[in-house]
């Protein structure tokens, strides 16, 4: 399912980050978002706050056109609230819905409109999720995968990098502690309200007919965050 036409009502479903919350976007505008004081009961609060959106707009579910959820990397059970709710939302319904990656999130939250970037969120444990965008007028342009590692480790990854690179993410300052004096890197706090960012996100991706069927979203793991299914024995492998 794909839908380039200009989408009517976009919904935006933040359930992986620090202050869960939902977002509703039309014509480049974010109308209404709800946020969450912490993370907690994160699938039954963000289901009342879509509702009191809808209520706020005076539509209802019949009135979008598209769902933006992130993906990941993130919480296991946050990104699998945001997929539940997704996928209700658009059974029985017309509803196209894309995945944004969290840490390209982080990156548009920041506000920054070029240079080279690190993105680093929590992951927990004192680990971060980390990985490296160039970011110009055209837009983001990964440069290093997705990686989770110490916040020290990843301090040692920006040390040996050479030019000057720019932290944003919610783990930005836990990595900024670690690098010595002489490093160059800048750090940029992003607001934990990100559900109305990923709205205009998703109402961009449904512009260039991006979206799919909800079943076929599906969550991004990284650095072995993935659950071990029922009965399987051994390691966890690595998720994508």
């Amino acid at each position: 399912m794909t839908r380039a036409a200009p989408p009517g009502y976009v919904l935006g479903i933040d359930t992986a980050g620090a202050r869960p919350g939902v977002a509703l976007a039309i014509a480049g505008r974010v109308v209404a978002e709800r946020y969450q004081a912490d993370g907690r009961a994160r699938g039954e609060i963000t289901a009342g706050f879509i509702e009191s959106l809808f209520e706020e707009a005076g539509i209802s579910a019949r009135d979008l056109s598209f769902i933006g959820v992130v993906t990941g990397p993130g919480s296991f059970t946050g990104l699998r609230i945001a997929l539940g709710l997704a996928r209700g939302l658009c059974h029985g319904r017309e509803i196209a819905v894309v995945g944004i990656n969290a840490l390209e999130l982080a990156v548009e939250a920041s506000g920054l409109g070029k240079g080279r970037v690190w993105a680093l969120l929590h992951a927990g444990r004192n680990k971060v999720y980390a990985a490296t965008y160039e970011v110009d007028a055209g837009g983001l342009e990964l440069l290093s995968e997705a990686i989770a590692a110490t916040a020290a480790e990843v301090a040692g990854r920006i040390e040996h990098e050479t030019g000057s690179w720019t932290l944003v993410g919610d783990a930005a300052g836990l990595v900024a502690a670690e690098l010595s004096s002489s490093c160059p890197a800048k750090v940029v706090e992003t607001d934990a309200k990100r559900a109305n960012t990923l709205a205009l996100m998703a109402e961009k991706a449904a512009l260039s007919g991006q979206g799919m069927a909800a079943h076929q979203v599906m969550p991004l793991y990284v650095g072995g965050t993935q659950p071990r299914a029922r009965g399987e024995t051994g390691g966890r492998p690595p998720g994508r």
